[in-house]
């Protein structure tokens, strides 16, 4: 049976009871023009492959269900509005429809299971067909299918991969998402489907080994996409582990459905089928999550009709799969036709995976229309026992190069097995050969047995003892048990394990007040025939470098929790002496604008905001901000971007505070403005206040092409209306060359002109505006300059020195082949200053390897201060550099010049800097701590 067939005889065996309802009175009621859809939430079981868990179907009205599947380690964010009625800390298998079937997504979760008990929950699948009949009632009726949004996440920091998981023969997908999605549409005068598209994408595997894939479905007359439309992160989370890996569709694909083949008139349907799978049997510190949906808000439906009037549930009988047809060419084989063969000679499969990933290849030409026959033939695996016998057949039309996928289902059960083998083969081609790699051997490795001693399978309790420990809330962890522990003694996992069951201990969450690290001894093993307790945790108090003001805070460091993921991006002092950062937390699914205040002693200011806490929702999910100022009030406006009307439709997001922490309701609309460019994406990365209270936004606008981002300026009244006096409206957008010019600092000189710098393509980018907006004639090359110092050249900070030069903090490619903290300075004219550093440019390697400045500000003195983060035996630690005005480091500053401070020995970013009154440096930005990222702050003296 072709794959998707299989696929949807599975799903539609599962609901077909449930087709009973549609005859009912109240499904009778519904508007007749409505879709019907079939939904099914399925858990995947250890040892039992896929399960029921929950199905059913509706004729009209919103779909929105989920079905809870167990606790997960880490909660992935998601983009779309319609999980935020998810709760942390579970995996869901979920699905939305809109009530018209236009908008509608499938999102998969998969619980954290104990990858050695049999019957754990490991994974989930979602999946939605929507049925809808058109009638054409015009000639030149269209209908369009959207995909606009596809994400497969994974996160695997486990500490090592234990050889039982992965088999070394193995391709090891311990941690697998995929996504599935077909579309057929279909006539009675057509005799069967006039289109017919399917596809798959999957990202899979474990830390350090994340494999990507995408392909057309195998019995897919045309295709669909190939891995050259997808986005590729193997380190989405930065942080330099390769614990974590995305994948998600670069741009919308739009499938054309064409209509020539129905009269005007005539009723035809349509069934589009979403499916997401995510399984995780790695267990432990691991998480993976797959979604697939249509647009957002104000982007176009998933169906976009023209011409065409729906007619609801299509009342005619769907016409049963066919193989597409076998290419056909008179004359015989064509020249240029390319040759049709499997992309390697051996592939692998867990058993629990479902299925190996064969790939059907066109190369070396793609002349004409091809097709060959595949099928399988037993080994050592069994048809009908290990694996399900699969015959199809893989057309590539004309000029068609994408890959097919060929699904050929595993079957899980409870057996242990060595490896079994079966083959699959190409045959028959037409009208093209077939290259040399007709024949592959799929190898099904069993699931994930862990080792035993032969001894008996008694109980035995798992533990140790702690030492050390002084602050609050460590938590320990056993592949996804956790343990809070509240004093240092011994320490006991609840429950048991039987005999050669494994074990592997970690820090969850490090203490805090006072902030500790904890490591662990002999944290890894396996239970042979005795309880474990020589699991040795050692708790140390974080050794603080010279420079830090300990009177504030935790020695110099305060790590302020908001709740899930939080990125402190900017600092602001006011004049009371309150240090406000800025930047962004996660709320439900979705992310807001956030603000914290902390007294001059380091303590949280209760009394701003809630608790010490302003939470603003701009009326997007992925509302981010990046940098705040200070306004003359007191107050504070924020910026950053909104995704309100869509994630491919990105604005900047602008929110003013009162002092206190309350929205001004006098600026734009009850204290937040959104603005748009060319009506593609936009983003605000900095923000400065003229004297005269006029609010200045820099960042980037995606030009009209959707292609090529420009430095992009905005100037706000005082109230949040655009000063028609600048630029075009207020707005101004500047070329710089490339296809992504940035602008990610902003400073505003004495005599009102405005500095931006950032990045073209990979040199630095300087650009100077006269204050109506236009670029400065007399700076630069026509009001700019580029700055190529080999690779990698990122600016990410600008300040102007009291004598008018200009210095640009960022990174670049140092001596070591990694990066450095980077300083250039510019004269006024915008040439380098040859006076500063060498030949205008300073690099500061801090030693460990890769180093990221983010900001920089000039003290009275005219030093210049660097907040970034530098590579650590912590992973990343906040790191400041203090210069002499000629870029000399200071000596005089804590290490020579130097300072790192970490918090939880797990990663720390420093993103802003700014003077106080007295002197003092403050630094913000995040520190990682167990599954949350917490705002931080740290204090230097003078």
């Amino acid at each position: 049976m072709p794959p998707h067939t299989r696929h949807h005889a599975i799903r539609l065996a599962a609901t077909l009871a449930t087709l009973l309802l549609l005859a009912s009175p109240a499904a009778a009621a519904a508007p007749s023009g409505d879709p019907v859809r079939l939904w099914s939430v399925s858990r995947v079981v250890q040892g039992a492959g896929e399960v029921p868990a929950a199905r059913g179907a509706q004729l009209g009205g919103k779909l929105q269900q989920s079905v809870d599947l167990g606790r997960v380690v880490f909660n992935l964010p998601l983009h779309a509005p319609y999980w935020d009625f998810l709760p942390r800390d579970r995996a869901f298998g979920s699905l939305f429809s809109s009530a018209d079937g236009a908008q509608y997504s499938v999102l998969a979760q998969a619980p954290s299971p104990n990858p050695i008990r049999p019957g754990a929950q490991k994974g989930a699948i979602s999946h939605l067909d929507e049925y809808r009949a058109y009638e054409k009632t015009a000639s030149d009726a269209s209908l369009r299918i959207t995909l606009s949004d596809l994400l497969l996440q994974t996160v695997d920091t486990n500490a090592r991969v234990l050889s039982w998981e992965c088999p070394p023969q193995g391709n090891c997908a311990a941690i697998r998402t995929i996504v599935r999605f077909h579309a057929r549409a279909y006539a009675a005068s057509t005799g069967g489907d006039f289109f017919d598209v399917g596809g798959i994408a999957y990202l899979e595997g474990h830390r350090h080994a994340w494999r990507p894939g995408a392909a057309t479905s195998a019995d897919s007359p045309g295709p669909l996409w190939g891995e050259k439309q997808f986005g590729v992160d193997g380190d989405a989370d930065d942080s330099g582990t390769g614990a974590a890996g995305a994948m998600w569709l670069d741009k919308p694909r739009h499938l054309n459905v064409p209509l020539g083949a129905v009269r005007r008139g005539e009723l035809f349907a349509v069934h589009v089928s979403l499916e997401a799978e995510a399984v995780n049997d790695r267990g432990g510190e691991a998480a993976a999550q797959a979604f697939i949906q249509d647009p957002q808000h104000g982007g176009p439906g998933l169906l976009t009709a023209r011409g065409l009037t729906p007619r609801g549930k299509p009342q005619f009988k769907e016409p049963a799969v066919k193989l597409p047809p076998a290419a056909r060419c008179p004359a015989g084989t064509r020249q240029g036709a390319g040759l049709v063969q499997l992309s390697s000679a051996a592939f692998t499969a867990e058993e629990a995976s479902r299925s190996p990933f064969v790939l059907v290849t066109r190369t070396g030409g793609s002349r004409g229309a091809v097709s060959a026959s595949v099928s399988t033939r037993g080994g050592t695996a069994r048809a009908g026992r290990d694996f399900t016998s699969t015959a199809t057949r893989v057309t590539f039309a004309n000029g068609d190069t994408s890959p097919r996928l060929v699904e050929i289902p595993i079957r899980e059960d409870h057996t242990a097995e060595s490896p079994e083998r079966f083959m699959v083969s190409l045959s028959h081609p037409q009208c093209g050969k077939l290259g040399t790699q007709k024949n592959a051997t799929v190898t099904i490795f069993d699931d994930p047995q862990p080792p035993t001693s032969g001894g008996s399978p008694s109980a035995f309790t798992i533990g140790g003892t702690v030492d050390g420990l002084q602050g609050s809330g460590l938590v320990l962890s056993n592949l996804g048990a956790e343990l809070p522990v509240a004093g240092s003694g011994s320490f006991t996992f609840p429950g048991t394990a039987t005999d050669g069951q494994p074990y592997e201990i970690a820090v969850k969450t490090q203490p805090h007040n006072p902030d500790q690290v904890c490591t662990v001894q002999n944290g890894s093993g396996q239970v042979r025939s005795t309880n474990v307790t020589n699991i040795a945790v050692h708790c140390a108090a974080i050794t603080l470098p010279s420079g830090l003001d300990t009177t504030f805070g935790s020695g110099g460091r305060v790590s302020t929790p908001v709740g899930g993921l939080g990125h402190g991006e900017a600092v602001v002092i006011q004049p009371s002496g309150g240090i406000i950062t800025a930047g962004w937390r996660t709320v439900g699914a979705g992310t807001d604008f956030a603000l914290t205040r902390n007294d001059a002693s380091g303590n949280l200011d209760t009394s701003f905001g809630t608790n010490g806490i302003a939470t603003t929702d701009l009326g997007g999910a992925g509302d981010q901000a990046y940098d705040a100022a200070l306004l003359p009030d007191g107050g504070v406006v924020a910026v950053g971007r909104t995704d309100a009307a869509g994630v491919l439709k990105l604005d900047f997001g602008i929110a003013r505070y009162a002092p206190g922490g309350a929205l001004n309701a006098g600026f734009g609309s009850g204290g937040i403005v959104r603005t748009d460019f060319f009506g593609k994406g936009d983003q605000a990365n900095a923000v400065a206040v003229q004297p005269d209270g006029k609010i200045v936004v820099a960042g980037f606008a995606t030009a009209a092409s959707g292609v090529d981002s420009d430095f992009a300026l905005a100037r706000y009244n005082s109230d949040g209306s655009l000063d028609t006096s600048f630029g075009n409206g207020g707005l101004v957008s500047t070329d710089l060359g490339t296809q992504s010019d940035d602008a990610r600092a902003l400073a505003i000189q004495p005599d009102g002109r405005i500095i931006l710098a950032g990045t073209a393509g990979e040199d630095i980018a300087v650009a100077r505006y006269m204050p109506n907006g236009s670029l400065d004639p007399t700076f630069g090359s026509a009001g700019r300059t580029i700055t190529n110092l080999g690779f990698e050249d990122v600016a990410n900070g600008v300040a102007v020195t009291s004598a008018g030069g200009i210095v640009v903090a960022g990174y670049t490619i140092g001596a070591k082949l990694n990066n450095d903290f980077l300083l250039v300075r510019y004269r006024a004219d915008g040439t380098l200053d040859t006076g500063f550093g060498t030949l205008g440019i300073v690099k500061t390697d801090f030693g460990a390897g890769a180093d990221f400045a983010e900001d920089l500000v000039i003290d009275a003195a005219g030093r210049i201060v660097v907040v970034g983060r530098a590579t650590s035996s912590t992973v990343l630690d906040m790191a400041l550099a203090r210069y002499n005005a000629d870029g000399t480091l200071d000596t005089g500053f804590a290490n020579q010049g130097i300072l790192t401070a970490d918090f939880h020995g797990a990663g720390e970013f420093g993103q802003a800097v700014a003077i106080d009154s007295a002197g003092r440096i403050i630094a913000a930005g995040y520190t990682a701590n167990g599954n949350d990222t917490q705002f931080a702050l740290i204090r230097a003296n003078a």
